[in-house]
């Protein structure tokens, strides 16, 4: 029923003969901005005990995609849904900080309050917020720090935070894809190319995990001709052996790391008995906040 109150509200709007007597700002404020903390009590009531299983709307947040434009020429509806992701966000950190304590230990990289994927409805909107920045201030910071997050980040190894983010993981392939959504060919080669050689950059002192970040990167292209020249300046890996990304460690397994020491071995070298061949088995790595924000 919310849902369908907000669709009506942003006919409305687009709807509402502007004149001298009221402003487009002052429309906005009384039909939309006053939507906003009906919906965030509607989505604290889900939160509170007793209440979860109603499941009233979850992390996703009251589905209202279904009635906003799909062009990016309505920025008074992408400005409304940049305020609503930024008051979600605010209640969601406030949630989490009261259930787990923990959560505000978190180290940088880590959201304290919602994964970007569940701030907005689809990944075209965070194309939209990308590209008018100061329509959505929230999210286009939101998805450039994710995007380009500095290697000290990216790099941390996941050690205690593993008991506390329960899925609350910042999903990277969620804003390649609204990259992915821009209608021109050549601005979609372009913001790949520029990724890649972002990512080539800050990853050359650690050729492992540049290798796996190389394999995923191709992997969520679409396979489309159209593509066909980012792939091929990404290559695909020449790996003979994979990696395997190792366990969170917990507890008296936690090891100190320094995420500027270099390269791993990739793999050693060990003796089938059986046939007396010597084959090469995965060398495991420490998992990082990359893995965890490439799908683990």
């Amino acid at each position: 029923m919310l849902s369908t109150m907000v669709g009506h509200r942003l006919h409305l709007v687009r709807r509402w003969p502007y004149g001298e007597s009221v402003t487009g700002d002052e429309v906005v404020e009384i039909l939309l901005d006053s939507l906003i903390p009906i919906l965030i009590n509607y989505e604290r009531e889900g939160m509170t005990e007793g209440q979860e299983n109603l499941k009233l709307c979850g992390v996703s947040g009251i589905r209202i995609c279904d009635f906003l434009t799909r062009d990016d020429s309505n920025l008074v509806e992408l400005s409304f849904m940049d305020r609503l992701a930024k008051a979600r966000d605010e209640l969601w950190k406030t949630h989490r900080a009261r259930t787990d304590p923990n959560v505000l230990e978190l180290r940088a990289g880590w959201p304290r309050g919602l994964p970007v994927q569940n701030l907005v409805d689809s990944p075209i909107w965070l194309l939209h917020a990308m590209k008018y920045q100061d329509h959505a201030p929230f999210l286009s910071v939101r998805a450039n720090q994710l995007l380009f997050s500095t290697v000290d980040v990216i790099m941390d190894v996941v050690t205690k935070e593993g008991d506390c983010i329960h899925g609350f993981v910042d999903d990277l392939g969620f804003v390649i894809q609204a990259l992915l959504a821009n209608p021109h060919q050549a601005t979609r080669i372009c913001d790949v190319r520029r990724v890649w050689e972002y990512y080539s950059q800050i990853l050359g002192p650690h050729p492992v995990y540049l290798g796996l970040f190389k394999e995923w990167l191709v992997n969520i292209l679409p396979n489309q001709d159209e593509m066909a020249e980012a792939i091929n300046m990404i290559q695909q890996p020449s790996l003979s052996v994979k990696p395997m990304v190792s366990a969170v460690p917990t507890g008296s397994e936690v090891i100190e790391w320094d995420p500027h020491e270099g390269d791993y071995p990739l793999s050693e070298t060990t003796l089938d008995d059986d046939k007396g061949i010597r084959t090469e088995r995965p060398h495991e790595i420490l998992c990082t906040i990359l893995n965890y924000r490439m799908g683990g």
